[in-house]
């Protein structure tokens, strides 16, 4: 007896063996280039990047959280992977090279904003994405001295069995 194939290694053998114009007329790829591109494209974690188009976003947001990758948290810096309302609604990201307005779907009871308080809030974004930021105060703003609130922010993203954490900071306000 000899051995028997796995399914998905039969796939990628299919579809490394195409030939070299499809069904269209148009040529396609073929060989080893097709089938990386294919198990990549099933097995790849989710990527979380900066919101590209901001105009967009900012005709639904205005006050609300705005959460950044870490190296790039120098004042001035307008480049956010995350953006929503002050009430966790109207949120938006950037996932798998694509900016996605996210669903809300539940939010924690707010604390008393205080040190350490933490909240979790969960969406839905098109593309099958679940979506989980949880976030812990930092830094509280007092009257005397208007600071925003800031946050140190742990954005979940999983896809088809597939998780990708990505840390944060970042502060709410106007």
């Amino acid at each position: 007896m000899g051995r028997v194939a796995k399914p998905a290694l039969l796939a990628v053998i299919s579809i490394a063996t195409l030939s070299a114009v499809g069904a269209s007329g148009r040529a396609v790829q073929k060989g080893a280039n097709v089938a990386a591109r294919t198990r990549r494209h099933v097995t790849a974690r989710p990527r979380v990047g900066n919101i590209r188009d901001t105009s967009q976003v900012y005709q639904t947001v205005s006050c609300g959280f705005y959460f950044k990758l870490p190296r790039e948290s120098a004042p001035g810096d307008t480049r956010y992977v995350f953006i929503s309302q002050m009430d966790g609604r109207d949120a938006w990201m950037n996932l798998d090279g694509r900016d996605a307005r996210l669903k809300f779907l539940r939010i924690s009871p707010y604390p008393k904003e205080r040190l350490g308080a933490r909240r979790r809030i969960d969406y839905r974004a098109p593309g099958g994405y679940r979506v989980r930021v949880e976030t812990t105060v930092v830094a509280v703003s007092d009257e005397n001295n208007y600071e925003p609130t800031r946050f140190r922010v742990t954005l979940t993203v999983v896809r088809g069995g597939r998780e990708a954490r990505v840390r944060a900071v970042g502060y709410a306000g106007c």
